[in-house]
């Protein structure tokens, strides 16, 4: 008896096992380029010291970073000229914050929103002279924020994080397309 109640504890306590979410490849070549009037496009990412990434950042399948370096590659095409343009990812973040919940009994059978992530990413374009000087830069940051549901599966948050990261992509593209285009749109051919 004593055998059959352990079996049955253990085999109630095995759940489901951890799923990952697994993302499409990063693909945005159904994006035009921007065919720019430079000899050479860089991108550079500010780094962090190591270590310094956030729990939440660490749950991403594809982070912030090589998701808007990979959008950068991609749209930003030199086209030849004198110039040199630097992109530069200042800030890309995905941070966590518990939210409150509903306790007791009431609690209990609410489902509600248990986390917060919030994502930042800030991008600068630098166009230098021939000689390396930065003759004109744009800048532009977008912040958004995504709501995780209490007892939401892992491969569930995950995705909500990649929705997040590629819609924060996607702002970083249409401000910087906007702000090439009026600033530095000698370039743009």
């Amino acid at each position: 008896m004593r055998l059959v109640l352990l079996v049955v504890l253990l085999l109630a306590g095995c759940g489901t096992p951890l799923t990952s979410f697994t993302p499409p490849p990063l693909d945005y070549s159904g994006r035009l380029p921007l065919r720019l009037a430079v000899s050479d496009v860089r991108i550079d990412r500010q780094q962090r010291p190591a270590g310094i990434a956030t729990a939440a950042e660490y749950q991403l399948p594809v982070s912030l970073a090589e998701a808007t370096e990979a959008l950068l590659r991609q749209r930003l095409q030199p086209a030849g000229g004198k110039a040199k343009l630097v992109a530069v990812i200042e800030q890309a973040t995905v941070s966590e914050q518990a939210l409150p919940t509903t306790g007791g009994v009431r609690g209990y059978f609410t489902k509600e929103a248990d986390q917060r992530l919030t994502g930042t990413l800030k991008v600068r374009v630098d166009r230098l002279d021939y000689s390396g000087n930065v003759e004109s830069s744009v800048s532009t940051t977008a912040t958004r924020t995504a709501s995780l549901e209490e007892g939401q599966p892992y491969a569930d948050r995950q995705r909500k994080g990649h929705e997040l990261v590629l819609a924060l992509v996607d702002d970083i593209d249409k401000g910087l397309e906007e702000q090439i285009r009026g600033e530095m749109g000698d370039l743009v051919q």
